[in-house]
């Protein structure tokens, strides 16, 4: 990664960003950090990037991947629109090792309009092995909550570096009341930074 590719993700970061407690804790829109920045889901110092300098960056595809609302099986997410509760449940090979950051990205659908309303989205570890043909995964106590405002559809970057999930994460979102954010959960990867 390029060091204006960098600047660009940190740009885009703190577009998504809002308020937090303190460096390192989870954060979400209300919190507080401080002299802090949240940034995607986890405050950072004031002006401290999202990850280090010439960090390299490393994708991984998921080893299995389920979408569901309340009609069912989904290849696109919608999360807090009129079609009920969002879940994405998603494993990867991989977990990340002391010292790498770790980001699950989630794609915006090809043709997916503005979000209307702000998205809250909670991030749970999933607890216990699991197949895409089960019905739901046993989750963990949700490990952070992050509410993105309503703007232009975009990718959404949740930092994940210190959830400890042994066999991936749920990502749950609450009905709204309008079309909400409609992600390409096909598209759904982890990118790790070294």
């Amino acid at each position: 990664m390029t060091v204006a590719e960098l600047r660009a993700l940190v740009l885009l970061v703190a577009v998504l960003a809002s308020a937090c407690t303190r460096a390192g804790d989870p954060c979400g829109a209300h919190d507080a950090c401080g002299a802090g920045l949240c940034h995607v889901g986890r405050c950072t110092g004031s002006g401290a990037p999202v990850v280090r300098e010439g960090a390299s960056r490393v994708v991984r595809s998921p080893s299995q991947l389920r979408a569901l609302d309340d009609d069912g099986d989904a290849d696109e997410a919608r999360f807090a629109s009129t079609r009920g509760v969002a879940r994405v449940y998603v494993s990867f090979d991989v977990t990340h090792r002391a010292g790498e950051r770790a980001y699950l990205v989630l794609e915006p659908s090809a043709d997916a309009p503005p979000w209307d309303a702000p998205i809250t989205i909670d991030v749970h570890p999933i607890e216990e092995p699991w197949s895409s043909s089960q019905h739901e995964p046993r989750l963990g106590v949700r490990a952070f909550s992050v509410t993105l405002p309503p703007g232009p559809s975009r990718r959404i970057l949740l930092d994940v570096t210190e959830v400890r999930a042994r066999y991936g994460f749920a990502l749950r979102a609450p009905a709204g009341a309008g079309v909400g954010a409609r992600l390409d959960a096909r598209a759904t990867h982890l990118d790790l930074y070294r």
